[in-house]
């Protein structure tokens, strides 16, 4: 049993460093969105991968470590008594480490990591048959170690948590685009029409649904579905920025499904969004027959408890235009989901994630912000700067 310990301290501890490495290779981002892939590098991405500015994996592979070396005949000969208290504190921590981060993994991050899976069993295991070893010893008259190892259990648990809530949350979007900060007077390239990404995406305002006033100086676009909740925040936030500066912004609704029922573009590994697509279909529907209440129904459809069926969505629709001018089966419809859809992919090179915000030029706001009022101070920054000012621009994570 005793070289199980050994064995699995060691390859845990591997584990544990790799992991530290893959986090510190390269610059990385906690995007908040939805139609990404999933897996380790969302863990390792995640707010609860850091204790303040440490990983957590770092930490773990150090409590390995010492289980290693405290396992060897020369820590008892040196430390005593004590080398038995600290591996019965380390046994504590492993098994309360691994309940947390099991269950952050499960019902919190809601990604599944084999290797993350992995260090947790071998803590189950090893903090296990650690802490058995500590019982019979204190059967046998070694009193304390129990009471040791749940005090550094409980301890350890408490500042790790402590550090993973209060410690400097990641930013959560990110922003890609070159331009100059120097913001245009107006958008719009002709009449009725704006350009995004160096004209390579140029809308026209009456053909789409949009919210805001028409003459509004500034014309933002967004790439949403009405299943993803991170969209869904994002709206918030838009709706603070439409009633608190009404003749400045504006903002064209561009549905895009993550559902494979009509996305093709939706990667193998990104989970589906069934029924995105009929929302959309909804929605466009709404607006083509009565564009006068699409941003109730819009508001409607972002704002509705989850998971949003088909028929309550039909029902409240109906409530606004009568059934008979829901046309779903439109072929314009179809056309402007696919062509939505189509943009979406084309700007999904570096992350494929919902929501997709085109603000100006080629700059373009991926996933939501941690809070309003950082959305807010984004907003500030890319239409407010000063001249030949820079606009800090998030390198594209891998």
């Amino acid at each position: 049993m005793l070289w199980l310990v050994r064995v699995l301290a060691f390859a845990a501890m591997v584990t544990s460093f790799w992991l530290t490495l893959q986090k510190w290779l390269g610059p990385r981002i906690s995007l908040a969105g939805c139609g990404g892939s999933e897996g380790c590098a969302t863990l390792l991405d995640s707010r609860w991968s850091n204790w303040f500015s440490i990983p957590v994996t770092l930490l773990a592979g150090t409590i390995w470590l010492a289980v290693l070396l405290l396992t060897l005949p020369t820590a008892s000969r040196w430390l005593g008594r004590t080398a038995d208290q600290l591996l019965a504190a380390c046994a504590m921590l492993l098994v309360a480490g691994g309940v947390w981060f099991s269950l952050l993994m499960a019902a919190v991050v809601k990604v599944w990591c084999p290797w993350c899976a992995a260090l947790h069993l071998a803590a189950f295991v090893v903090g296990g048959l650690l802490l058995h070893s500590t019982w019979r010893a204190s059967r046998q008259g070694e009193l304390g170690l129990c009471s040791a190892a749940a005090q550094a259990g409980v301890a350890g648990l408490a500042l790790l948590v402590l550090g993973q809530i209060f410690g400097k949350a990641p930013d959560t979007h990110l922003i890609t685009g070159e331009s100059a900060a120097t913001p245009p007077a107006k958008e719009e390239t002709a009449a009725g029409t704006v350009s995004f990404l160096n004209g390579t995406l140029v809308f026209a305002r009456q053909d789409l649904p949009s919210l805001g006033a028409q003459d509004a100086k500034h014309v933002l676009a967004c790439f949403s579905d009405y299943t993803c909740p991170s969209c869904r925040a994002q709206y918030t936030d838009l709706k603070t920025l439409l009633r608190e500066e009404p003749e400045a912004y504006a903002l064209m609704v561009l549905p895009t499904p993550l559902d494979r029922s009509c996305n093709p573009h939706l990667p193998v590994n990104v989970r589906d969004h069934p029924g995105a697509c009929a929302l959309a279909r909804l929605s466009l529907a709404l607006w083509k027959a009565a564009p006068e209440h699409f941003p109730a129904f819009h508001d409607f459809l972002m704002t509705a408890a989850l998971p949003l069926d088909a028929t309550t969505a039909q029902a409240a629709a109906e409530r606004l235009v009568p059934a008979a001018a829901l046309k779903g089966d439109d072929p314009w419809i179809a056309s402007q989901i696919a062509a939505n859809i189509a943009a979406w992919h084309q700007l999904s090179s570096g992350n494929s994630k919902l929501p997709k915000l085109l603000l100006r030029d080629d700059i373009v706001l991926h996933g939501s912000t941690s809070s309003t009022g950082r959305f807010l101070e984004i907003i500030k920054e890319t239409f407010t700067a000063p001249p030949d000012a820079a606009i800090p621009v998030s390198i594209v994570p891998r």
